[in-house]
């Protein structure tokens, strides 16, 4: 099976995320843990909620964000 790997690099609109709703995101951050989990809203932040039901809000504009698919 092959992947598709996308990165959103600091979008300045939330539209740039609504393809990825629902989908597993990839927090980025400098200096900072990876965080992943289920994309479950966008506002000027995006949240993203772990399988363990933890949920953190990201700065669009502060944060890369990378979605793997099946292609």
């Amino acid at each position: 099976m092959a992947l598709k790997v996308t990165y959103i690099e600091r979008p300045t609109d939330p539209l740039q995320l609504l393809p990825f709703m629902g989908l597993h995101l990839i927090a980025l951050r400098d200096g900072l843990p990876d965080w992943g989990g289920q994309l479950i809203a966008i506002s000027d932040k995006a949240h993203i909620r772990k399988y363990s039901g933890e949920i953190a809000e990201f700065s669009l504009t502060e944060t890369v964000f990378k979605c793997v698919q099946a292609k």
